[in-house]
């Protein structure tokens, strides 16, 4: 069930309504539990690159980001070309009948926000950008009021294709979380089915999928697999989870804006292979994991517990956890190392088509 996690997911519109949010008691549990519910309809792609998302928020904690300003610069100009490289890329509307849910919090103090440049603004908007690549119906932010009142300004009501709108949700404390974000996010959508006081579908009640992520993580999906997924979600009743690319600080990135963190070297064993998620496959690799690739399972590193597997080794520059894999970039991504393996130590394998 763990490889399934993703902090994503993509089902129709009846297996949404039909979610018990009374057991989603904390964060994660807004993946878990419906991935748990409908365990028996859960698919994964076998090419990872055919429905996955790099998720961003552990590469810059990792480097303690928001202490450099040269680096939160360079991250945010990432993220700013990434937004604007999705604008320029072909028009697609196989996700036109699809709504989205963003459950978010700020990752800044809300003073910090308004001044600009904003990582919290950066990357919900290069979040937003990856959906309407695809074509996604609407995008509905769920934060907190004070949170809302201070990010909407800086969002129009469309990009291109795609309807953007914040709301709030009051009814957000759950049993071990004070602001269950996504909590809020499932039950609010669920409500506004039902009675849509405050428009959160855009005058529409035929929505046919519902897709949940969060603001920190941008969708890739091929073009030509990508009506097939759909297909499958709204006609067989699939739930679809994409694969969770992890970013790792690497040298050829970073290097000329951070010289005080510690990160992979640019070297053979390290090898970083530019690619696009378009032209390339990258193949599920079994249940075949590098020793300690589980979970928080300590690898060098026994009084760390907390930290992922993979994110282990950088307070030291160990990082023999990591022989047994290979990375990439994505050309059409926001241009960060990815590791070609999930928080769990489960591999994928880089092909041609």
């Amino acid at each position: 069930m763990e490889d399934f996690f993703s902090a994503s997911w993509l089902m129709n519109k009846r297996r949404f309504l039909e979610i018990k949010t009374y057991n989603i008691q904390t964060v994660e549990s807004a993946c878990f539990v419906p991935l748990r519910q409908y365990r028996n309809d859960i698919r994964m792609t076998t090419d990872w690159l055919e429905f996955c998302v790099e998720h961003m928020s552990k590469w810059w904690k990792i480097l303690n980001i928001s202490g450099s300003n040269s680096l939160l610069g360079f991250f945010i100009n990432q993220l700013n070309s990434f937004s604007e490289k999705c604008e320029n890329e072909y028009s697609s509307t196989t996700l036109k009948d699809t709504i989205a849910t963003i459950p978010m919090l700020p990752y800044e103090p809300l003073s910090q926000i308004q001044k600009q440049p904003s990582l919290t603004i950066a990357v919900l908007k290069a979040t937003i950008a990856s959906l309407a690549r695809y074509g996604i119906g609407r995008i509905v932010i769920v934060a907190p009021e004070d949170v809302t009142n201070v990010c909407r300004p800086f969002f129009k009501e469309n990009y291109q294709n795609t309807s953007i709108a914040f709301k709030s949700y009051n009814n957000l404390k759950t049993k071990y979380i004070q602001k269950n974000m996504p909590y809020g996010a499932i039950r609010g959508l669920q409500e506004a089915f039902k009675y849509d006081h405050d428009n959160w579908l855009n005058n529409r009640t035929d929505w046919k999928a519902i897709y949940l992520t969060e603001p920190d993580t941008f969708l890739h999906a091929k073009p030509n697999e990508l009506p097939t997924i759909v297909r499958n979600v709204v006609e067989q009743d699939m739930v679809y989870s994409p694969h969770r690319l992890q970013p790792i600080p690497h040298e050829s990135d970073i290097g000329e804006f951070q010289k005080s963190s510690i990160f992979l070297p640019t070297s053979k064993e390290f090898k970083v292979e530019d690619i696009s998620s378009y032209n390339m496959n990258c193949y599920d690799g079994g249940n075949i994991r590098a020793e300690g690739g589980r979970g928080t399972n300590p690898i060098n590193n026994p009084n760390n517990r907390n930290k992922f597997w993979y994110m282990q080794g950088f307070d030291s520059a160990e990082f023999s956890h990591l022989d047994d894999y290979r990375f990439m970039r994505l050309s059409n991504g926001c241009g960060i190392t990815m590791l070609m393996g999930n928080e769990h130590g489960r591999k994928c394998i880089l092909q041609k088509k």
